[in-house]
């Protein structure tokens, strides 16, 4: 990458990986979206890599999570993520409570009012979990979330 041989990145960022033109690679013919997705995302990973830059992916859920009665997206829910999966170091993804109605947590009775929860679902090299955070949708900005 030219681009880090003159100033050193820090983190590269691809927004989405879904948007990536795959269907023409190098003339072959792909046999599914996931393992053109998958194909991507390793080549993103072997370039992160090799440039010692850290790659921040986003991908696209499918509606899975839509039909369940909690809502909270899982690792299944990355649409055509078999090869995903596979690759990447870590998986994370948010939830905002407030998109489905829900306005209170049911065991603490804390509001949701913009509150969301930051998933760490899968992480090769640490622990997953989850984390509270407060928002400001018409800032688009994050904030700590206190009580």
């Amino acid at each position: 990458m030219v681009l880090n041989r003159k100033h050193k990145l820090d983190l590269m960022i691809v927004d989405y990986l879904n948007l990536v033109n795959v269907s023409a690679d190098r003339g072959e013919v792909k046999d599914t979206m996931d393992l053109a997705l998958g194909e991507v995302a390793g080549g993103l990973k072997t370039l992160s890599m090799e440039q010692n830059v850290a790659c921040l992916v986003l991908a696209q859920l499918n509606r899975n999570c839509e039909t369940r009665t909690d809502h909270i997206p899982m690792m299944s829910d990355l649409r055509n993520s078999g090869e995903i999966e596979q690759i990447a170091d870590s998986i994370a993804m948010v939830y905002r409570p407030e998109q489905y109605g829900e306005l209170s947590d049911p065991v603490t009775r804390e509001s949701f009012y913009h509150v969301g929860r930051f998933f760490v679902i899968k992480n090769r090299n640490g622990g997953t979990g989850e984390v509270r955070f407060r928002y400001n949708d018409s800032l688009t900005q994050i904030y700590p979330y206190k009580k």
